[in-house]
């Protein structure tokens, strides 16, 4: 990639798949990145990365990529922009025709269970369409989405995300609240409400096991409605955005506060304030944890046991420039 055509731009979302890393940005491109992980003769770890492709989704409107997810089982890319659902060859990047425009949509979500990842059957995802009381079920086969079902909710979903046949969903609306629906079932019930002004989302823990936002809280609860564990208290002055469960933490970010915070879910108490000011983006990603700034992607990697002494700290190594700059940097990773 040359200097002039190096994008001037801001990271919006990032995914991964084995050594690929995948960048959405605020302007609606899509920039792939090889990466490889070595050792210096020193032991310290150095990424490497190589540029395999690149698309701008979303014609001259430019709009942010709002969702970005590879799909291993099927070597294929969503992503959603202006509401309009995108499927692409991970390996090429090459725009496929699914046959039907899946549009006007909030947000989608797959099947996180590894279990049915690798399944035979039909690979599904879920969407939920703006400002209707309802989300649907599509499949893929090979570059087709054919419809399935539609499932009916009291408001439209703000957010969601499926283990199995459960998808806990975040209702919008003045009494905004989490609901789980079974989707070989069909039924669906309360799970409880999230305060006003607060930010919705729904994290996927593990096997039966979702993690929600209430508000002042973080509230785990399994597919049947039920929370096994105390709740996480965010804390004074920290509105989380996003949070994800790294075991045996809830590692938690606030845009507003511009902190990270990591609580130990064994004894509910934060265990360490990582300092983040311009972020743009946290998740966990083939399990291992990224963070983003408007010009920069992080790894929090944990510290070897031998490190720790009576908790596990996370360390930040600086991964990558999302800039046209182009300066040695040390651990650099992707650069666009």
């Amino acid at each position: 990639m040359s200097y002039r055509d190096r994008p001037r731009t801001e990271v919006e979302c990032i995914t991964t798949a084995d050594r690929s890393l995948y960048v959405g940005t605020a302007d609606g491109l899509i920039v792939f990145y090889q990466l490889e992980e070595n050792l210096s003769p020193l032991g310290k770890t150095i990424y490497q990365s190589k540029v395999k492709g690149q698309i701008q989704l979303g014609g001259d409107k430019r709009k942010p990529i709002q969702q970005l997810t590879a799909v291993s089982s099927q070597r294929r890319l969503l992503a959603l922009v202006d509401g309009l659902l995108y499927l692409m060859n991970m390996s090429t990047l090459e725009l496929y025709d699914t046959g039907q425009r899946i549009q006007k949509l909030n947000c989608y979500c797959i099947n996180e269970s590894k279990s049915h990842q690798s399944s035979a059957g039909p690979f599904e995802v879920i969407v939920a369409p703006q400002r209707r009381k309802q989300i649907q079920k599509y499949t893929l086969s090979g570059e087709r989405f054919g419809h399935v079902k539609d499932y009916s909710i009291p408001e439209p979903a703000h957010a969601m995300a499926r283990d199995g046949n459960s998808v806990c969903v975040a209702l919008s609306g003045q009494d905004g609240k989490y609901v789980i629906i079974n989707i070989h079932e069909g039924n669906m019930f309360d799970i409880l409400s999230y305060e006003p002004g607060s930010t919705p989302f729904v994290r996927r823990m593990g096997k039966g096991e979702f993690l929600v936002n209430a508000g002042s809280f973080g509230i785990t609860t399994t597919i049947s409605g039920i929370s096994n564990r105390p709740p996480v208290e965010w804390g004074s002055e920290f509105p989380p955005k996003a949070a994800t469960y790294v075991f045996p933490y809830i590692v938690a970010w606030s845009q507003e506060a511009e902190v990270i915070r990591v609580f130990n879910l064994i004894h509910q108490k934060c265990v360490q304030e990582i300092p983040f000011n311009n972020g743009r983006y946290m998740s966990e990603l083939s399990g291992k944890l990224y963070a983003a700034r408007d010009k920069s992607i992080y790894l929090l990697s944990a510290m070897p046991l031998k490190e720790q002494v009576n908790y596990q700290h996370y360390n930040m190594q600086f991964l990558c420039l999302v800039d046209e700059v182009l300066f040695v940097v040390v651990c650099l990773f992707v650069c666009f």
